[in-house]
């Protein structure tokens, strides 16, 4: 598959699967820094990000005339979320296993207790998907990136292709669409196996 044909799924686990690859390494560990000193910038600033994210994008994807286009804040966005829980993690391993419809809400769900302990991590969430603006939105989003970090140990099941691809949309017409679905898988029952979905026969 050419480079221009690539989807922003696999072009995210690809980029993932680079940093992944070398995030112990000196030239890792640099280019991870360089995306968290990014954080709560416009693309557009974050110049120290621009060899590493321009060398895999398609040209499709880019912007025009200093627009920064859909495709290239969601990867933006989401290599920030990679290079958070990375930072001083010791082995946040990805789950590569994921099949492509594991999204953040199902991500975040596993903070949830299921009782009054989640009014603030709500409001939060709920912040999050009715935000007017893509940047409130990765706002929220780095900040609850932040605290599942803080509370669970070993590797996150985060599907980076799925969260690029949901960060594009929600940037277009289907923002209503993702932050429906995001907010069905974080608030449905704490006690349901997430990969475990009956269809009805």
């Amino acid at each position: 598959m050419s480079k221009d044909k690539v989807s922003i799924d696999e072009l995210a686990w690809k980029m993932i699967g680079k940093l992944d690859a070398i995030k112990d390494e000196g030239r890792g560990k640099t280019i991870l820094a360089n995306i968290r000193s990014t954080v709560g910038k416009s693309l557009d600033d974050a110049n120290t990000i621009w060899p590493f994210l321009f060398e895999y994008l398609p040209e499709k994807y880019l912007g025009r005339r200093g627009e920064i286009s859909p495709y290239e804040n969601a990867i933006y966005m989401t290599l920030q979320v990679y290079a958070i829980i990375q930072q001083g993690s010791g082995n946040r391993g990805i789950a590569k296993e994921l099949d492509g419809n594991f999204s953040m809400g199902d991500t975040l769900r596993i903070l949830r207790r299921g009782d009054e302990s989640d009014k603030s991590l709500n409001q939060r969430f709920n912040a999050m998907v009715t935000a007017n603006e893509f940047e409130e939105l990765c706002y929220h989003l780095r900040h609850l990136v932040r605290i599942l970090k803080a509370k669970v140990e070993g590797s996150l099941q985060v599907d980076y292709g799925k969260l690029a691809r949901d960060l594009y949309w929600l940037q277009r017409e289907k923002k209503k669409e993702v932050s429906m679905n995001w907010s069905r898988c974080y608030y449905k029952s704490i006690n349901s196996k997430t990969n475990d979905v009956e269809e009805e026969k």
